[in-house]
């Protein structure tokens, strides 16, 4: 859920949200736009006060993404790695 969602489902004011975590209404603000992602701290205090329903992946858009191991069967090889066997001598 992005954090946009979660203040107006709950009705918590940007600026109320920006006193829990001892931020600026702006910086909230520039959250909630996409404008600048919160540093690691924020983020982890974000998700501790929504009770983990924001996440670090609702401002990245990480969900759903995969590595690129997890689909290639070769013995858990990242796609596209190289054994070495073509380097020059």
């Amino acid at each position: 859920m992005k954090l946009k969602q979660w203040l107006s489902q709950t009705q918590v004011s940007r600026s109320e949200f920006a006193k829990r975590l001892g931020v600026s209404k702006s910086v909230v603000t520039k959250w909630c736009n996409g404008e600048v992602m919160p540093r690691s701290i924020p983020l982890i205090a974000i998700y501790r006060i929504t009770g983990g329903l924001v996440s670090p992946n609702d401002f990245y858009n990480l969900a759903g993404l995969v590595a690129s191991n997890d689909a290639d069967s070769d013995k858990g090889r990242c796609a596209g790695a190289d054994d070495g066997a073509s380097a020059a001598a």
